[in-house]
């Protein structure tokens, strides 16, 4: 894909969620409370750092229109 568009951008995302309710399933590897905890400390950062590779992606198809 980067030989033809500009090479991808790429973000990581780490400890995200597997389910959407997790009292619906018995999974003694993931910690519900442990995830939570990790999303409401990293989360925002995770937004932030979308935000600013779809400015960026915007920023560089602006100039190529050019």
């Amino acid at each position: 894909m980067g030989h033809t568009f500009t090479p991808p951008k790429r973000l990581c995302a780490f400890n995200t969620y597997q389910f959407d309710h997790y009292d619906r399933y018995v999974v003694e590897c993931f910690s519900e409370p442990d995830k939570a905890e990790y999303r409401q400390k990293h989360f925002p950062e995770d937004l932030q750092r979308a935000f600013e590779a779809g400015a960026e992606m915007a920023d560089n198809i602006r100039k190529e229109s050019k």
